[in-house]
C-alpha cells in the first residue's frame, strides 16, 4: 500500500507523530493535511450533533481564529460541512458568492488572513466525529489531486497518487 494515496497520507501522519516521539494526535493529522494538500493551515473541531463544536487542534493562530469565528458567528464552511455531511469548498472568500453565503464570516476570515477555506466532515458511516478545516492565505481552488488527498479514501481503496 506504499504507493496508495491513503498509505502516503498516513505515512505523513506517522512521520509527524514520530518527530515528537509520541502517539498520533489531532495535531499530527492537521500538520500532515497542510503538507499533503498544500494549504497554509488546518484545524480539527469535534461535532455536537450536526454542528461543529469544540476546537481540538489548530496549526497556527489564523486557523484557531477561523475555527473560533465560525463557533462564535454561527456561520461558515465548517458549520455547513458538519450540517450537510459533505465538503464545503470556498476558493475565494472575497467573491460575492462567499459573502452572500456567510455575510459575517467571509469578511472576518479575510481580515484574519484567510483568502480560501475548505471544510471536510470527518465521519465513519453515519457517525459524524468532527470537521477538518483548511485555509490558504491566497485565493484558489484545490487541484483534483489535492482534493483527493483532502478526502483521502479509506485505507482499503486502491486509488493511487503519482509516484514519488
Amino acid at each position: 500500500m506504499t504507493g496508495s494515496r491513503p498509505g502516503r497520507i498516513w505515512g505523513l501522519v506517522a512521520r509527524q507523530a514520530a518527530s515528537h516521539g509520541g502517539r498520533v494526535s489531532a495535531g499530527d493529522a492537521c500538520t500532515a493535511a497542510v503538507a499533503a494538500v498544500e494549504v497554509t493551515g488546518a484545524w480539527l473541531s469535534a461535532v455536537r450533533g450536526a454542528e461543529a463544536g469544540h476546537l481540538m487542534r489548530a496549526t497556527d493562530e489564523v486557523s484557531e481564529q477561523l475555527a473560533e469565528l465560525q463557533l462564535t458567528l454561527g456561520e461558515g464552511p465548517c458549520r455547513d460541512a458538519s450540517a450537510s455531511g459533505g465538503p464545503v469548498l470556498a476558493s475565494d472568500l472575497a467573491e460575492m458568492q462567499a459573502v452572500r453565503r456567510w455575510p459575517v464570516f467571509a469578511p472576518a476570515a479575510c481580515q484574519a488572513g484567510a483568502a480560501a477555506v475548505f471544510a471536510f466532515p470527518l465521519q465513519v458511516g453515519a457517525i459524524r466525529a468532527g470537521v477538518m478545516g483548511l485555509y490558504r492565505e491566497r485565493p484558489g481552488s484545490l487541484s483534483a489531486f489535492q482534493l483527493g488527498d483532502a478526502l483521502h479514501p479509506d485505507p482499503d481503496s486502491s486509488e493511487d497518487g503519482p509516484a514519488e
